[in-house]
């Protein structure tokens, strides 16, 4: 009864805390802890031991948070943790709860994917009405690879942003930095290029990089620096090798 009335009043307490100044020996907290546990009564994660009102509410709103950004927006591959966060943390003692509940919502079909929860049957899917705007995208990029319009061109049209979003998670287009976005057979293109030139004349510069690829410093200087990021490129200096160039 003690322990209970000490999880209803402050959620969930950790369990080296849980009822210190009472007159209970430790093996007989650990006992009604255990008795609790078996029964149903209370969850734990430890170190925690969290009133099961509390956190079944949170789950609850938890499954019903995703399952409404599944629904508007199915364009993406998942809720943001972060925007997740702020619908549970409320309702949780303690910020650190928080990874213990999408654990527990990975048992309820549910999975993290990168920064994301989603449902396990969930797919990204473009709604219709946003269909011509994904068209005008892939165009715009398609027709100039090697030298894409800028994302402020891009996203003139306000449901935009989430449209090239979904382009990107489905591996159409490639943002690039903040600035640059590109369509999938650009991007390798000029990364083939960049390969061969160096396989052919050894570390480059920015400078002749552009040249023979056949584009501008605009494109070059953020691609360069996102292979550099993403450890396909070495950069010495002001040159460049491939990792694997020797």
């Amino acid at each position: 009864v003690y322990l209970m009335t000490q999880l209803k009043r402050d959620g969930a307490v950790k369990e080296d805390c849980v009822l210190l100044q009472s007159r209970f020996r430790e093996e007989d907290v650990t006992e009604a802890r255990r008795t609790l546990e078996k029964g149903g009564e209370l969850v734990r994660h430890a170190p925690w031991l969290i009133e099961k009102q509390v956190w079944h509410k949170a789950a609850t709103v938890a499954v019903a948070a995703v399952d409404e950004h599944h629904g508007e927006q199915p364009q993406t591959s998942g809720m943001p943790l972060s925007e997740l966060q702020k619908h549970v943390l409320p309702m949780l003692a303690d910020p650190a709860l928080f990874v213990f509940l999408l654990a527990d919502l990975c048992e309820l079909g549910f999975e993290q994917f990168q920064t994301v929860m989603r449902r396990v049957t969930h797919k990204a899917k473009l709604p219709k009405d946003l269909e011509s705007t994904a068209a005008s995208i892939l165009q715009a990029l398609t027709c100039q690879p090697l030298e894409p319009p800028s994302r402020k061109e891009l996203l003139m049209e306000a449901s935009a942003d989430g449209v090239l979003g979904y382009l990107n998670e489905t591996g159409q287009t490639i943002s690039i930095g903040s600035e640059l976005v590109m369509c999938m057979g650009g991007y390798r293109q000029i990364v083939d290029a960049v390969r061969r030139h160096i396989e052919s004349h050894g570390p480059s510069t920015v400078s002749d990089l552009r040249v023979a690829v056949g584009t501008t410093r605009r494109v070059m200087v953020p691609l360069l620096e996102h292979l550099d990021r993403k450890g396909i490129t070495i950069r010495s200096g002001e040159k460049r090798r491939f990792r694997d160039a020797g």
